[in-house]
Order: structure tokens, then C-alpha cells, then sequence
């Protein structure tokens, strides 16, 4: 990624970027949750929940690439270059 250039990301990328960049404080995290049901995982970034294995694969290629980082067990939170990337997304939205 150079400066001031947003990767390319799906829909779904970009929407758990924006949303935990935009939560406040200590909200700012992604949890991943293994619960019983049709939709074997749930993620909740603040008050929002994603649920299925498309959210949980979206992650995982943020994570891959560098844009999130494990910060507890199904913990995740943005990385300076997420954070970086996120406030480009936002800023081309306005």
C-alpha cells in the first residue's frame, strides 16, 4: 500500500474497519465467538454483530494482511496500518 492509495478490500473489509475505527475507547475491538446454531461463529465489533463465516474469512485477510492483529484470545483490535487504511475509507466516503 502506498500513501494515501486504499487497497483493495470486499464490502465486508471495509465495513469492520470502519466500524471498530470508529468506536471509541476501549470498544475499539473485534471479538469472534463459537456459539451453537445455524451460524456456527459470531463477531461483534462494538454493538454490532456479524455473523457466519464470511465475516470470520474477511478477518482472517485483514489479518493476513497486516490491517488487524490478535490482541487477546478472539480479541482482535486495528493495526497503525488498519487504522491508517480506515481513515482513508472514511475520509473518501465524505
Amino acid at each position: 500500500m502506498t500513501e494515501g492509495t486504499v487497497p483493495e478490500l470486499t464490502s465486508l473489509q471495509r465495513k469492520i474497519l470502519l466500524e471498530t475505527y470508529s468506536l471509541k475507547g476501549r470498544k475499539k475491538k473485534i471479538l469472534v465467538a463459537r456459539k451453537q446454531g445455524p451460524a456456527a461463529v459470531m463477531m461483534t465489533i462494538g454493538e454490532k454483530r456479524l455473523d457466519g463465516d464470511q465475516a470470520v474469512d474477511a478477518l482472517s485477510n485483514l489479518y493476513s494482511r497486516g490491517l488487524v492483529k490478535q490482541k487477546e484470545l478472539n480479541r482482535f483490535v486495528l493495526t497503525e496500518a488498519g487504522r491508517q487504511v480506515a481513515r482513508l475509507i472514511d475520509s473518501s466516503r465524505n
